[in-house]
């Protein structure tokens, strides 16, 4: 996986000097002289973005490259690029395992950035003051519980469901990335 700034065919460029056969032969060589794959991409197939001499470039310059007994380890792979933010390289994600069983119930993970808000301060101090019967021990698992709950509700009320905006904003990122190509010489658009 990596920068090979090399390309397989036409499709995976858009814009920019045209592309020449010799150099859509040296990856498809060295594919077939090593013996490798190259990973079939979902969605994103560009990983590389320039704004050159007045026209906006994207190209397919990242890949995950398999040796063929890989695709036999790893058969459901999936590769994704991901959005260009602030580079002109977008990442390349691979995932060997993408069909998992879902969870019953997610691990609670209080976020450092929570410790900014005076909401947080008042719920610890809330519970750290709450009496329990029972053992040292016990009475901490106890406000440690309490806590938990409290944090977990705070945060859905505060932020929402961070997974289904991640989601959202990705897909309209994806829209908008979608109309960007398909619209290459709108100066509008590609500023």
């Amino acid at each position: 996986m990596g920068d090979f700034n090399e390309m397989l065919s036409s499709s995976e460029k858009i814009g920019g000097a045209q592309l020449t056969v010799s150099k859509t032969q040296r990856l498809s060589d060295f594919l077939a002289y090593s013996k490798r794959i190259d990973a079939n991409v979902h969605e994103r197939i560009f990983t590389w973005k320039k704004f050159l001499r007045g026209q906006l470039i994207y190209e397919k310059l990242d890949r995950v490259i398999f040796r063929e007994d890989c695709l036999q380890l790893f058969p459901n792979y999936l590769v994704t690029n991901g959005p260009f933010t602030c580079s002109d390289h977008s990442y390349v994600l691979l995932n060997t395992a993408p069909v998992h069983p879902p969870r019953k119930d997610t691990a609670f993970k209080c976020q450092h950035s929570w410790a900014c808000y005076q909401d947080t301060h008042n719920l610890v101090k809330k519970r750290w003051n709450s009496h329990f019967s029972g053992t040292p021990m016990y009475r901490l698992t106890q406000k440690l519980k309490k806590l938990k709950l409290d944090l977990k509700s705070w945060s859905k009320r505060t932020f929402g469901n961070f997974k289904h905006k991640l989601e959202r904003n990705a897909k309209t990122l994806l829209r908008i990335e979608q109309r960007l190509v398909a619209q290459l010489h709108s100066a509008r658009l590609n500023k």
